[in-house]
């Protein structure tokens, strides 16, 4: 009750105003559909514990929200950095009350550095919150890389092959997926394309058939 008293006004008088403003066309449209936030998590980075987190895309989240907990250069180095797939990075000094707001499409990770005075203190610590653009937090994943998938964005395939199964019947899922799979690998998608290697070897669901060449 105490931590819902502190972060609740902050909710809902400043973070989800901003989101709501931030993304419009996607946050603050017809009624049952407007972003709130759906899912809210405390994570720590200390030395000699976790220290990263590979890169990826929040596919369950239309927004989401990185508040940091900790303070740049003080107490860590390195931190959430983006990137455009090609080990470039480009890491965001955080500093304690600061905050980040991204679309589920940006590639992100964490990676933090040891301070350098005293290694054994470094800690950094974040409060993340994921969006959902429904009133009762319903997944419509589904919808939301269909249009830029359809418009060749790869990491919009990339993604809509994950999601697309929601949108055809059963029996047809996992053709529907292997072939959003095979688009996306063809431009390029690391993920995409294993997985097209694991159906040729027979360990996902896929109408592809047997072929360790093609894998």
């Amino acid at each position: 009750r105490a931590l819902q008293d502190i972060v609740g006004p902050l909710l809902e008088e400043r973070i989800t105003p901003f989101v709501r403003a931030q993304y419009p066309e996607i946050c603050d449209g017809v009624a049952g559909r407007r972003c709130r936030p759906c899912y809210s998590l405390v994570r720590r980075y200390r030395h000699g514990e976790r220290q990263s987190h590979a890169p990826h895309r929040d596919h369950h989240a239309i927004v989401t929200v990185v508040t940091s907990l900790s303070d740049y250069g003080r107490e860590y180095r390195g931190g959430l950095y983006v990137s455009t797939g090609f080990a470039e990075r480009q890491y965001l000094g955080l500093n304690g009350g600061d905050s980040v707001a991204h679309r589920s499409t940006l590639l992100h990770g964490v990676q933090v550095d040891d301070i350098e005075h005293d290694p054994s203190k470094t800690e950094r610590w974040s409060w993340i919150l994921w969006y959902r653009d429904s009133d009762t937090c319903e997944d419509h994943g589904h919808e939301w890389f269909r249009d830029c998938a359809l418009a060749g964005d790869v990491a919009c395939m990339e993604i809509y092959a994950t999601k697309v199964g929601a949108t055809v019947p059963p029996h047809q899922r996992a053709a529907t997926i292997t072939e959003w799979n095979r688009r996306a690998a063809v431009e390029g998608a690391g993920s995409s394309a294993v997985k097209i290697a694991y159906a040729h070897l027979g360990s996902l669901p896929s109408p592809l058939p047997y072929d360790e060449a093609a894998a």
